[in-house]
């Protein structure tokens, strides 16, 4: 007699959803029966799907892929190589065409078109939420000249940060944007970018403990408490390591403490045109909040990081099996070179033997637009 699988109770279906790792489970899930899309549905089971700070679970992240430019049939697509399943997803996006895009960790892209709107879009359920456009920037930290459309959707933005889902009314994002560095935040609904006052041109943002942290170009560190009227800046008088040439600079949160992660680039080919840095080398510091101090790690331990042009986030590799743990997944953010070879440097940082080892895609990696980047897959 075969089993009434539909009929399993409802708490037994939740939990089997709650232990899923991979947005292919939680949809082929959902595609059984009725009963097993509404256990989906149920409040509870959406709790592993939202970015938990305090445990670091959600769904396997997956690598966004270039655009198809130059194949006519297939520009409205891109494709998602998620890692949990080795396979390239294709998913019909239009309005991502020809848009620079930054990842989150929820699910979320932050995207800018050449008509200079930016907006958050989820790139499984296609929802768009208008942000305050490019041209609500404060005047006076735009540009020194004048550029066209195609230059500002190049370099008007340098990074974005969410505080947390737009779904939720303390949503705020965050970004880096004009030639000179400067931070401005807006809210689902607002007309216009709100920019904090720092002293210092600022490379590096990301939300910790429910503020947003500011790393300047000299390495200064501040924080920012954007939920209170107004805004309340504190600067952390915290240095990083002396004599530190590194070429980019990531603020994760790993657990529960705020570290630096340093990365190296070496020219590939100095004596070519077409020029374009590599990744050589990673170095991981972790901020003692008491002393002010950064302390160097030796080893990122069960932990595996993401950085490139998204939020920089950090998992544990004993919850997903698939992942190398001790180990930076990176992608290309040196956009300086995307004209000539955007897409280039992508690859996985083993932090013990400090060896580089290029990721396993060959294809649709190139872009003067928008090579690959990090998005971890959320429905909601």
């Amino acid at each position: 007699m075969a089993a009434d699988w539909y009929c399993l109770p409802m708490d037994v279906l939740v939990s089997i959803a709650e232990r899923f790792l991979a947005i292919e489970d939680y949809v082929s899930f959902g595609g059984v029966c009725r009963s097993w899309r509404l256990a989906l549905k149920s409040r509870s089971s959406f709790s592993w799907i939202e970015y938990s700070k305090s445990t670091k679970r959600c769904m396997m992240p997956w690598l966004m892929l270039a655009e198809k430019k130059d194949d006519d049939e297939y520009r409205n697509n891109r494709g998602f190589l998620s890692l949990y399943s080795d396979k390239v997803y294709a998913i019909e996006l239009p309005d991502l065409r020809e848009r620079r895009c930054w990842g989150t960790p929820l699910g979320w892209l932050v995207t800018l078109g050449l008509d200079l709107n930016i907006d958050l879009v989820n790139p499984l359920t296609r929802v768009q939420i208008a942000l305050p456009p490019q041209w609500t920037f404060p005047l006076h930290h735009q540009y020194e000249m004048v550029l066209d459309p195609e230059d500002l959707r190049h370099v008007s933005i340098r990074k974005a940060v969410i505080s947390s889902s737009p779904n939720s009314s303390d949503c705020v994002v965050v970004l880096i944007y004009s030639e000179f560095s400067r931070i401005g935040f807006a809210r689902p609904g607002d007309r216009a970018w709100t920019p904090i006052e720092f002293t210092e041109c600022t490379y590096e943002i990301a939300f910790f403990n429910g503020k947003l942290f500011a790393l300047t170009g000299r390495g200064h560190l501040f924080s920012c408490d954007l939920f209170c009227a107004p805004p309340r800046k504190s600067d952390y008088l915290v240095h990083p390591p002396l004599d530190d040439p590194s070429d980019a600079r990531y603020l994760v949160d790993l657990e529960g403490e705020l570290h630096i992660v340093c990365r190296y680039r070496e020219p590939a080919n100095a004596d070519n045109e077409s020029f374009y840095c590599l990744t050589v080398d990673f170095v991981c510091y972790k901020l003692d909040m008491g002393t002010g101090k950064w302390i160097e790690l030796s080893s990122l331990g069960n932990w595996c990081v993401f950085v490139g042009s998204n939020s920089s986030f950090a998992l544990r590799a004993s919850t997903y099996p698939q992942l190398r743990p001790n180990c930076i997944y990176f992608t290309d953010d040196y956009r300086e070179s995307y004209d000539a070879s955007g897409g280039c440097d992508i690859g996985i940082y083993d932090y013990e033997d400090e060896s580089v080892y290029p990721f396993p895609v060959s294809h649709d990696l190139l872009s003067l637009i928008c090579p690959p980047l990090w998005v971890v897959p959320q429905l909601q």
